[in-house]
C-alpha cells in the first residue's frame, strides 16, 4: 500500500493574504489519487501520544486504546521502558499509524539488590520469609530472591511460609521483578503439612495444578520455589508432594514417577533465608517494654536481621556502629556473622536472638547509659555475694555451667550484647578467655 498522500492548501486560501478574494485559476487537469492511496487532510490527523519513559506494557496498552498500531523493538519484556518513538511525541499523524517503540534492557528491580523497606513488627507479630524468582532468571537452580511477611507470632513457621508463597508476590514485587507461578488462584492450595523425623510431608488440593507448570522447564522453576521455601528450615530434610493425599497425583502432573525430594542438591546457595535463627521468632519474651525508643528499636532491629536470616546487613550495622564482635567461643574473633553461618561455624545469629531474650540491666559507662543483655553481664554484678537460691534461679535461666565459670571467674562469661542509650549497637559477644 502507498503510503499516505497530505494534501496542503496552496497560496492565496489562507486569512490574512492580499489575495484571498482574488481567486487562482489553474489550468492543470485535477489531481486524482492512485487507487488504493488514502487522502488525509489537516482535519483529521492526530497528534503521536508521548509514550517515552513508559514500560512496553504501558505504552502498548495507551497506543491501542488510542486506535494506533505498535512496533516494539529492543527488549520486548514488558516492563523494559521506552527510550524513544518514531513517529516523535506530539507528531501528527494518520489515526491507526503504527508507532514503532525503541525499548532499553530490562534490568528488574530485584536483580540490583532491591528489598522492600519494612519496619520492625508489632506486637504478637513475627516474619518469615518467603522466596520468589527474580525475572529474566533463567537457571531454576538460581539464587531467589527473600521478601519479608508478617504473621501472628504464634503462627507454625513452616506453614505460614508455604501459604505466604502460594499467594504469590504482591503487587509492589511483581513491579520489581519477582516472578510465581503462584498468585491469588493457588492461595488456599495448601491442605497441610506433617513434619517428622525430618520428613515434611506437603499435601495440596487441586488448585496447585496451575496451567504451564506441568512442562518440562515450567517444573523446574515450579519444584525449585516450592523447595527452596521449605529447604529454609534445618528440621527438613527430606520433602514429599501430594495432591489429595496422593504421591502420584502430584508427580503425575508433572509428568514424573512418585518421589521424594531430599535436601542435598535442592538449592546450592540461599539468600538470607537459611541461618540458625531461621525458625526463631522476632519477639522473644519481652524484657524490653520500659527500653528508651532508641534503645528498642535497635533491639527489634538485631531480631529482625537475626530471624531474617539478612547476616550481611548485621555485619554492615555492626561495621556502621563500630561494635565490637567477639565471638571467643570460636577464636574467630572479628570474623562475619555470614561466613559463620555459611560455614556452620557456631550459630552467632540465634545466640544473638537468645541473649537480646533474656532480662537487660543498664549500668553507666564513660557518662553513657548503656544497657546490657543479659542483666548479669553488667559490670560490677555481685557474683561473690549470692546465695544458693539465687545461683540456683541463676542456673536455670542461663545454664549451671555458665553460672559456675562466672561465679569463678567474678563476671559473666557467656554472650552478651551492649546497646546505648543513644541507640548504638556497642558489642556482641562473650569475654576473651
Amino acid at each position: 500500500m502507498l503510503a499516505p498522500v497530505l494534501v496542503i492548501a496552496g497560496p492565496g486560501l489562507f486569512a490574512g493574504d492580499e489575495t484571498a478574494s482574488v481567486p487562482t485559476t489553474s489550468t492543470a487537469p485535477p489531481t486524482t489519487a492512485p487507487p488504493g492511496t488514502t487522502t488525509t487532510t489537516e482535519a483529521n490527523l492526530v497528534e503521536a501520544p508521548d509514550v517515552v519513559g513508559l514500560t512496553v506494557a504501558d505504552a502498548r496498552n495507551q497506543l491501542t486504546a488510542a486506535g494506533f498500531a505498535v512496533d516494539a523493538a529492543g527488549d520486548p519484556h514488558d516492563l523494559a521502558l521506552v527510550v524513544s518513538q518514531d513517529p516523535a511525541p506530539g507528531a501528527a499523524v494518520a489515526p491507526g499509524t503504527t508507532i514503532r517503540l525503541e525499548s532499553a534492557p530490562y534490568t528488574p528491580a530485584c536483580r540490583e539488590g532491591w528489598s522492600p523497606s519494612l519496619p520492625p513488627p508489632g506486637p504478637g507479630e513475627r516474619e518469615i520469609t518467603v522466596l520468589f524468582r527474580c525475572a529474566a532468571d533463567t537457571d531454576p537452580a538460581g539464587t531467589p530472591t527473600a521478601v519479608v511477611r508478617r504473621v501472628p507470632e504464634d503462627a507454625d513457621p513452616i506453614r505460614a511460609t508455604l501459604e505466604a508463597l502460594l499467594g504469590g508476590p504482591t503487587g509492589e514485587e511483581r513491579a520489581a521483578g519477582l516472578q510465581s507461578f503462584f498468585s491469588e488462584e493457588t492461595a488456599g492450595a495448601l491442605e497441610s503439612i506433617v513434619v517428622e523425623d525430618g520428613l515434611a510431608v506437603v499435601d495440596f488440593t487441586d488448585a496447585i495444578l496451575v496451567t504451564n507448570a506441568s512442562t518440562s522447564t515450567g517444573s523446574e522453576f515450579f519444584l525449585a520455589e516450592l523447595n527452596a521455601n521449605l529447604v529454609q528450615f534445618a528440621e527438613i530434610e527430606r520433602i514429599e508432594y501430594r495432591v489429595n493425599g496422593r504421591c502420584e497425583a502430584f508427580w503425575g502432573w508433572l509428568q514424573r514417577e512418585c518421589r521424594v525430594a531430599t535436601r542435598e542438591g535442592l538449592v546450592d546457595e540461599l539468600p538470607f533465608g537459611s541461618c540458625s535463627a531461621a525458625s526463631s521468632s522476632t519477639a522473644p519474651e519481652d524484657h524490653a517494654v520500659e527500653l528508651p525508643e532508641a534503645v528498642a528499636d535497635t533491639r527489634a532491629l538485631l531480631l529482625s536481621l537475626a530471624v531474617r536470616c539478612d547476616l550481611q546487613e548485621l555485619d554492615r550495622l555492626a561495621a556502621a556502629d563500630a561494635a565490637s564482635i567477639v565471638l571467643s567461643h570460636l577464636d574467630l574473633g572479628g570474623t562475619p556473622f555470614a561466613s559463620l553461618e555459611e560455614n556452620r561455624q557456631g550459630a552467632p545469629a540465634v545466640t544473638l536472638v537468645e541473649t537480646l531474650a533474656f532480662p537487660y540491666a543498664v549500668h553507666e559507662v564513660d557518662g553513657t547509659d548503656v544497657f546490657f543483655w543479659p542483666d548479669v553481664a553488667v559490670p560490677g554484678f555481685a557474683w561473690a555475694a549470692l546465695d544458693e537460691s539465687e545461683i540456683a534461679e541463676l542456673s536455670l535461666r542461663y545454664g549451671e555451667a555458665a553460672v559456675r565459670v562466672s561465679i569463678d571467674g567474678g563476671t559473666w562469661a557467656g554472650f552478651s550484647v551492649e546497646i546505648d542509650d543513644a541507640g548504638r549497637w556497642r558489642s556482641f559477644g562473650q569475654p576473651l578467655s
